[in-house]
């Protein structure tokens, strides 16, 4: 071989250690974007891990306040069957007391007819008598 066959591959073989050289500075780009990457995605993933936690802690929340709601719900509802149950033993007393009241005031009105009948036969016999 030559000087000038040796220059030529030398020549080669200095250019292909520059187009590795010039990969491996495009790897090492890459690898640097691949870690800048990478830290963004682990800052979304512990943002999103606190959205959840976030989350899970208004769920919680809002399961107490649900609950909360539910007995205070019972609570009312069974206050108003108490008060219905109420209501509906004074309407039924007051059925009673309707009845006894229909019969006595049955009674004054027959013994104000007997009265009239009476007073009527008196005023006839006194008529007649006359």
């Amino acid at each position: 071989m030559n000087e000038n066959q040796l220059g030529v591959l030398l020549e080669n073989i200095l250019d292909k250690v520059g187009v590795i050289a010039e990969g491996q500075r495009i790897l090492e780009k890459k690898f640097e974007t691949l870690a800048q990457s990478q830290q963004v995605l682990e800052k979304k993933f512990d943002t999103l891990a606190e959205g959840q936690k976030t989350l899970e802690n208004k769920i919680e929340s809002l399961t107490k306040s649900q609950k909360l709601l539910e007995n205070k719900m019972d609570i009312r509802f069974n206050a108003v069957e108490q008060r219905l149950y109420s209501v509906e033993s004074d309407i039924k007393g007051l059925k009673k007391d309707s009845i006894i009241i229909k019969n006595y005031l049955m009674t004054i009105e027959d013994d104000l007819n007997d009265h009239e009948r009476r007073i009527q036969v008196s005023e006839e016999a006194e008529a007649c008598g006359r």
